[in-house]
């Protein structure tokens, strides 16, 4: 594997340590997974101890370190050593550059049509990739995603609300998502097209942890998605700064103002309407815990409006 090629297309200094000779199989459901990681080696053996044990493998498997300083890249290389029946890529950086960065160099490294993209501290069960790839055979082509239930290790029993209205097994049309209340898909329970998502741009470094939320749920809102009600994906440990610890630490930064308004920017991009409502309105609900932020949502909506008829040309 040469270099790889971020969102702008200009080459990173990167430094990659090989493959397996393994090819990919020439279907239509074809599932890549990028894993990023960042001193976290102590995670790491579980989450691939459970992609190997999956009944069906993935067709691809890039790991990326993101510049560690501890055991990560021997464990990633032991396991590529220990493991060549599957297509595994190992790229080592020696500078850190964000999960963000490292997830759109695997988007565009990949050459599988899905992908799923989880950190280090996730783990899949050992259906994982033969659930989503039998969603993915029988839904219509159209869906931009598929997600399934997920849970947090240390919360046996608690569900994500993204899997609050997976009833049944079934594609979700982009006119039913519009109007429903599928407030969030969390990135390490869905597999993404990998066309769709580099149409889009990739994954927006400026939106932080925001990332992949707002990327997939733009994409459901889009295209749609197939919703999977069997529990499949899970994260190993809820620590401050990681996962799912944002949503209560989402505090009212100048940086976070900004990455508000930058989902608004995004949002109001778009041509269709019903579209960008609902995106607001997933957005506010998205920060429903603080009244200060449906504030800055709206504050954010009226100041674009506003640049955007500033920006009219005059009527002779």
């Amino acid at each position: 594997m040469g270099d790889i090629l971020n969102t702008e297309g200009t080459e990173l200094p990167i430094v990659v340590t090989g493959e397996n000779n393994v090819s990919i199989g020439e279907n239509n459901v074809s599932i890549g997974i990028i894993i990023t990681n960042y001193n976290d080696g102590g995670c790491l053996p579980v989450q691939l101890d459970s992609i190997a044990a999956q009944v069906v493998l993935p067709d691809e498997i890039i790991l990326i370190d993101d510049g560690s300083t501890d055991n990560s890249k021997h464990v990633m290389a032991n396991f590529r050593d220990d493991h060549p029946e599957i297509n595994v890529k190992l790229v080592f950086h020696n500078q850190n550059s964000g999960i963000e960065n490292r997830f759109n160099e695997g988007l565009y490294a990949s050459n599988c049509k899905y992908l799923y993209f989880t950190a280090s501290d996730d783990f899949i069960y050992p259906t994982f990739i033969k659930e989503h790839k039998m969603a993915l055979q029988e839904s219509p082509v159209g869906e931009g995603c598929d997600c399934e239930e997920c849970k947090h290790k240390n919360y046996a029993q608690f569900k994500l609300s993204c899997s609050a209205n997976f009833r049944h097994r079934k594609l979700i049309t982009a006119e039913e998502v519009l109007f429903s209340n599928y407030a969030s898909i969390p990135g390490h329970c869905t597999c993404v097209d990998r066309e769709i998502l580099i149409e889009m741009g990739g994954f927006n470094p400026t939106l932080g942890a925001q990332h992949d939320w707002f990327a997939y749920m733009m994409i459901a809102h889009g295209y749609g998605f197939y919703a999977i009600p069997t529990m499949l994906s899970g994260v190993q440990h809820i620590a401050k700064g990681k996962i799912s610890s944002y949503a209560t630490e989402f505090k009212e930064t100048k940086e976070n103002i900004y990455i508000v308004k930058e989902m608004v920017r995004i949002i109001r991009q778009r041509k269709n309407k019903n579209f960008s409502v609902k995106m607001l309105m997933v957005c506010m609900d998205r920060f429903r815990f603080s009244p200060d932020w449906l504030r800055v949502i709206v504050d954010a909506y009226l100041e674009e409006t506003q640049l955007r008829i500033s920006e009219r040309p005059e009527e002779e």
